[in-house]
């Protein structure tokens, strides 16, 4: 009989469980889009492989929190999250990236012209991918920019290479020099 039981959320009453329960009926589209073309990897969705390539659509049947995660090889992108509520159920949504929650990954040994060594590291930081090339510097895409925070006055900016091979930028110290690096990466 609908309307003895509990309601575990909504309004709309559901299929009466065994318990006297009501469960919600609830469906909606969960979509994920990356904002690069040519990128491709596995899409996760609260820890499990869910879609492979460059687009997700699952369909979600409970109320909940879910996690969405792209793995790529030399791309980061910053997890989504989304809290479904009755009030989508029955809708479509699709998750995107905003500029700066994702990015490329430069990780390892790269050197400049006079055969200086740079270790080079990035990672997610919040919802924002961070490189650090002296300091931590955000990355959107394959451009960063960034001021390290001991000196206001020292500042970089450039980008990363497709193929990760290279970084280059201008880098503007406290005296007002400005100097053109390029770093390769080291085999």
């Amino acid at each position: 009989m609908v309307g003895c039981g509990a309601i575990d959320e909504g309004t709309d009453p559901g299929v009466e469980n065994p318990d006297g329960t009501q469960t919600q009926d609830f469906a909606m589209t969960l979509r994920a889009q990356l904002p690069i073309e040519g990128v491709s990897g596995e899409f996760l969705l609260n820890g499990e492989i869910v879609s492979s390539g460059d687009f997700m659509e699952v369909q979600i049947d409970e109320l909940g929190e879910y996690t969405v995660q792209f793995n790529c090889p030399g791309h980061l992108f910053a997890a989504r999250t989304v809290n479904l509520v009755q009030d989508d159920d029955g809708t479509e949504m699709t998750l995107e990236w905003p500029e700066g929650s994702w990015g490329l990954a430069p990780n390892g040994t790269y050197v400049d012209s006079d055969n200086y060594e740079s270790e080079v590291s990035t990672s997610v930081v919040g919802n924002v991918v961070i490189m650090i090339l002296f300091f931590e510097t955000p990355v959107a895409g394959n451009r960063f920019s960034g001021t390290n925070p001991d000196d206001a006055a020292n500042h970089i900016d450039g980008t990363i290479s497709d193929d990760l091979t290279t970084i280059e930028f201008t880098e503007t110290t406290a005296s007002g020099s400005v100097y053109e690096v390029t770093l390769t990466l080291l085999e």
